[in-house]
């Protein structure tokens, strides 16, 4: 008794030693940490040292003694007590350790929160201050946008400028409004010389002289805003308050040229600042920043949390290290901020760009202040943790003591028992249990439900261990896990592996191994409890495929119960038709009911899953938001081993794209992709139908044949997206003036068809057609700001009166519009057997051109060329005759639209420029004087990619000069493609050939362009001359066209001078040369010939 005494005293004395010394070390800590204060500076890391440092000092010290002191007692105690003893050791341990984590974890966690709240609570600082900044500058944005569109001010600004005074009251009358309405501190008036005009309110002496582009510093610093061309800058005086200056670039809307600037002023401080300023609780350190980024410096305005009277502006440069965080935030996008600020004090910061402005927003705080209140609740819970932790091990010391010796008594009186009904256990069938050895493996004991899983004999069983019967990709796994056993890192394990059955087949198991200990904690042995699996696993892999296929098949899949209620679909399905999985639970599919199929249908459908279980086929349901969808859905009816019904799956596939590809399909071949109107196939369709109906009905049906007047000039002159944006306006016009019952199609071109149902009497279709008329004569707004006025031939055929067919309809309506042509057009013409006489003869003419191409039928006549101070043959003009067989000459009014509609100009036109250098030189050799002959092209010639080949080839085979050689081309052939037409008319300069503008003033004639192209002689069309002497306009037209010509250096020649009159004229005008009856018509080589020689022999004498 008295050594159990004994015992208890010195492990008494033990627990004591320990809790006094771990109270001093706690001492310790509160001196030392008063040292650390002394040495360190920064709060956040001497709070963290010191709790680190301090507890981790005490734990560990603390288990050090323990360990000593306790190393007595083991001699004199039980060894198992000993054993339990040290494992509650390590327990009190482990929880000494645990203590300074408290507080730790407690920093790391709460301190993300606080450091997540502040990133927040700055972020959304900076987004409301910049939105307050935003919602300010627009305002004062439109001010200004306001001032910029007012036409009576701008108007009185131009006049100012031209040195006027009238408008005085018409500039100062609305600044004055503006800046008592908007409380400006002054407003700014510069003309186009940036000169003051006008000034209202104070401003300060040098801002009325500054530069309105320049960027003074410390002064104003302009910066573009984000809407036309308007400019902020701030200035500050001399007591450092702030002002903005915006500039408001003022330009005539008639000239788009700037004519003044107006620069409104307003105090940032009074107006701006303090809106900002407020800061949402209180703060010591906040501090909101506005900055402007210019080249090579920072303006910013320092603005002190709800402090107004320590508002700082100032401009630094970028190279300033103390800048380093202001200028991080000078980004596109909002953020946070951590660093030092120029104070070289640790902040944090949000930023955010400002619309608008060019501006940024900074708002920072100091980290001490954000992390005050973490730190004092750290050191607290420290002190609290810390002494309940010592006073818990105590306690439990102390009863753990008692209750030790109680549960020895129990564990004897229970070792029998549990002996017993371990051995009723083992043997009981319902899994492989077996006893081995700790060290060898080799089996102590084995129950027979093992030796029959295996499938092993007894004396079978002996020969192996469980780890030969295992799967070799399992053997290490089992070899570590025993080793962590025997190295008493644990005392068992739970695995699923494969074991080998004796007929080779691998079967899955699941094995709970345990061993049982000395007391040395040495293995005696190991359990093992096996447990059959493999059939759990087979059922694991079908239903992992099943659910796959069911998850991830595109196929939307529904299953319902027998009574057609849906319990499950998939997500394909969830996304086909918008519903969840929770809202369709227990409905059925009545809610896909879409309406277009009848009772009928689903009656079908129900018979056929009743008789073969199974429905595929098309129908049409209901998705959530109402939108009927194209399905093909296959039904199967699922039942059990007894064929009872047990519920059905539906697999549904959407066929919406397919649907929409055919129906476009559909579209496409029977509309123009260009202004979606019906096509000749759809025409001919519509067409066919209302002759059906006009038969049955005795009804009369009208085809109107419509086609555009100049539209080929629009199109070389604008190009190809010009015209097509000009026939969809040509459609939409038409749309809106035809009937819905009547037949709107472009057949291709500039071709379009109106077909008139419902017995349309004569004088309704000639209303109609004067109105289509009067339509395309307003003007059309093209893409490129152009306006252009065209207007249309309108063919008619009637039916019955002019056809019997489509076919007919149509050829009777192309020919009377080809007689609307031919009349004036803008005009109406109804079929006659005269047009189709007419054209038949432009058939005819096409096929006999083409014969006259090959066979040489084609002459080249010449028109002398003048010049009018001189009265000498100075070079001709070559056109081009035609000399049938058997109609004699043709006169080329006939020929060359149709050479021109078909394509053969260019054949033509190549033949043409081949002979007339052929026939110079042919001149030239016979010692004629040497004359510049002129060849017109064709623009449909000039836009073709070789015209360069074919001008050099001919000069190249015939040896004729190039700068003899004249090309006259038409304003519209150089204005189609503008940038190709100057390459390509500098090529020809450069080879020397002259280049000519022919027919000027009858095309788009524009000077701008004119000035751009190297050009040698301009040409006044004959239309202008042959009215000379009689109409007055036409001789100013004349005259002005020579004046322009002449100031930009260009030679003049006038065409069609037939009288004496007419050539006086131009003569007193300067022109420098002419052609015309006055003269010589145009005439065979030959006779032009004689003409040469009659000159020369005349200058001989």
């Amino acid at each position: 008794m008295k050594k159990n005494q004994n015992t208890r005293s010195r492990e008494f004395t033990s627990a004591s030693i320990v809790l006094y010394y771990a109270l001093f070390a706690a001492l310790w800590i509160a001196v030392s940490d008063k040292l650390l204060a002394w040495l360190i500076s920064d709060r956040e890391w001497l709070t963290f040292l010191s709790i680190v440092k301090g507890f981790l000092f005490v734990a560990l010290t603390s288990f050090l003694l323990y360990l000593m002191l306790n190393w007595q007692q083991r001699k004199t105690t039980n060894q198992k007590q000993q054993t339990s003893s040290r494992r509650l050791y390590w327990l009190f341990a482990f929880q000494i350790l645990l203590m300074p984590l408290i507080p730790v974890l407690l920093y790391g966690i709460h301190g993300q929160q606080i450091r997540q709240d502040s990133h927040n609570t700055l972020n959304t600082l900076a987004k409301v201050k910049a939105e307050q900044i935003e919602t300010w500058l627009q305002e004062r944005l439109a001010d200004g946008l306001m001032m910029q569109s007012d036409q009576a001010f701008t108007q009185a600004v131009a006049l100012i400028n031209a040195g006027g005074h009238a408008a005085n009251e018409a500039i100062r009358n609305p600044l004055a409004l503006l800046a008592r309405n908007k409380h400006y501190q002054s407003l700014l008036l510069l003309d186009k010389q940036n000169a003051p005009r006008f000034i209202i309110g104070h401003v300060p002496v040098h801002k009325t002289v500054i530069d309105a582009h320049s960027h003074p510093s410390p002064g104003p610093h302009d910066h573009q805003l984000g809407v036309g061309s308007l400019k902020t800058s701030w200035y500050w005086d001399e007591n450092n308050r702030v002002y903005l200056d915006i500039q408001v670039p003022l330009i005539d809307t008639r000239s788009d040229e700037r004519i003044g600037t107006l620069i409104m002023s307003q105090d940032l401080q009074a107006n701006l600042l303090s809106l900002i300023q407020n800061w949402p609780g209180a703060t010591q350190t906040g501090l909101i920043y506005l900055l402007q980024p210019h080249a090579e410096w920072l303006s910013y305005i320092a603005l002190p949390a709800n402090d107004a009277e320590r508002t700082q502006a100032t401009t630094r440069w970028f190279k300033t290290a103390t800048l380093s965080l202001l200028k991080q935030a000078l980004r596109d996008q909002a953020g946070i901020l951590e660093g030092k600020n120029a104070d070289a004090t640790d902040v944090v910061a949000g930023y955010i760009p400002v619309r608008y402005s060019g501006w940024h927003i900074l708002v920072q705080q100091d980290r001490a202040e954000i992390y005050a209140p973490l730190h004092n609740l750290v050191y607290w819970i420290t002190l609290v943790v810390f002494f309940a932790g010592l006073l818990v091990i105590f306690v439990v010391t102390l009863l753990w003591r008692q209750q030790q010796y109680t549960n020895q008594l129990e564990l004897q009186r229970q070792t029998s028992e549990k002996d017993r009904l371990l051995r009723h256990f083992f043997e009981l069938p319902l899994f492989g249990m077996a006893i081995t050895h700790g060290q060898t493996g080799h089996w102590i004991r084995y129950n027979h439900q093992l030796s029959e899983l295996l499938g092993y004999s007894h004396s079978e069983m002996t020969e192996q261990t469980l780890l030969s019967l295992t799967a070799d990709e399992y053997q290490e796994a089992d070899i570590t896990a025993m080793y962590q056993m025997t190295q008493d890192l644990c005392d068992g394990y739970r695995c699923e592996k494969q074991l080998r059955r004796k007929d080779g087949r691998l079967i899955y198991v699941n094995v709970d191994t345990r061993c049982v200990r000395t007391a040395e904690r040495n293995i005696a042995f190991v359990i093992s409890v096996i447990e059959d699996i493999s059939a759990q696993k087979e059922n694991e892999a079908i239903l992992r495929q099943s659910a796959t296929v069911f998850d991830n098949t595109r196929e939307g899949i529904m299953i319902t119960d027998k009574n057609a209620r849906i319990t499950r679909v998939n997500p394909a399905f969830v996304e086909l038709f918008g519903f969840s999985q929770q809202e369709l639970q227990g409905t059925t599919p009545v809610i896909f009911k879409s309406g277009k199929h009848t009772d009928a249908f689903y009656q079908n459908i129900w018979n056929a899953l009743n008789t073969s279980g199974f429905w595929r086929g098309e129908l049409w349901n209901r998705r959530k938001d109402h939108q009927v969808i194209p399905l093909i859905c296959s039904i199967s009816a699922v039942r059990n081993d007894k064929q009872q019904l047990t519920h059905y799956v539906s697999v549904y596939s959407d066929i919406s794209k397919l649907k929409a590809s055919e129906a476009k399909l559909a579209h496409l071949a029977h509309h123009d992709p260009l202004t979606q109107l019906p096509n000749r196939a759809l025409l001919t369709i519509n067409l066919t139908h209302a002759i059906d109906l006009a038969v049955r009905n005795h009804h009369r049906l009208a085809l109107l044949m419509l086609d555009l007047d100049r539209f080929k000039d629009v199109n070389d002159s604008f190009g190809h997206p010009i015209g097509d944006a000009l026939l969809q306006e040509v459609a939409g016009r038409l749309r809106q003036r035809v009937r819905t019952s009547d037949t709107i199609c472009r057949l291709g071109g500039d071709e379009f068809t109106v077909l008139i149902e419902g017995n349309p009497a004569l004088h309704d279709v000639e209303h109609l057609s004067e109105d289509i008329l009067q339509l395309l004569k307003d003007p059309f707004h093209l893409p490129n700001g152009r306006e252009v006025i065209i207007s249309a031939s309108i063919g008619i055929s009637l039916y019955p009166e002019h056809g019997q067919t489509p076919k007919e309809l149509l050829q009777q309506a192309d020919a009377a519009m080809y007689r609307a042509k031919a009349h004036g057009r803008s005009c109406f013409r109804y079929f006659s057997d005269e047009l189709t006489r007419a054209a038949e003869q432009r058939l005819d003419l096409e096929v006999r051109l083409q014969r006259a191409l090959r066979q040489n039928e084609l002459r080249i006549y010449f028109q002398p060329q003048i010049d009018i101070s001189t009265n000498r043959i100075i070079g001709a003009e070559a056109l081009v005759r035609w000399q049938d067989p058997v109609h004699g000459l043709i006169s080329p009014a006939r020929f060359i639209p149709v050479a021109e509609e078909t394509g053969l100009i260019k054949q033509l036109g190549e033949w043409v420029l081949l002979e007339t250098c052929r026939q110079g030189k042919e001149w030239q050799q016979k010692g004629l004087p040497a004359i510049n002959l002129a060849v017109n092209i064709s623009p449909a010639q000039f836009r073709n990619s070789h015209i360069l080949e074919s001008v050099f080839n001919a000069l190249e085979q015939t040896g004729y000069p190039a700068s003899l050689l004249e090309l006259e081309l038409t304003e519209s052939a150089l204005m189609t493609h503008e940038n190709e037409a100057v390459e390509t008319l500098n090529a020809l300069r450069k080879y020397g050939i002259r280049l000519a503008i022919d027919d000027f003033g009858t095309g788009y004639s524009s000077l701008a362009y004119l000035k751009r192209f190297p050009l040698d002689v301009l040409k006044i069309d004959k239309s202008f001359v042959e009215d000379i002497p009689h109409q007055k306009d036409d001789m100013e037209i004349a005259a002005a066209i020579v004046a322009m010509a002449h100031t930009l250096r260009l030679k003049v020649l006038a065409e069609g001078v037939e009288t004496e009159e007419q050539l006086a004229f131009l003569k007193e005008q300067g022109c420098d040369c002419y052609q015309g009856y006055l003269v010589s018509p145009p005439v065979p080589a030959d006779q032009f010939e004689q003409l040469l020689r009659a000159q020369m022999e005349d200058t001989e004498k």
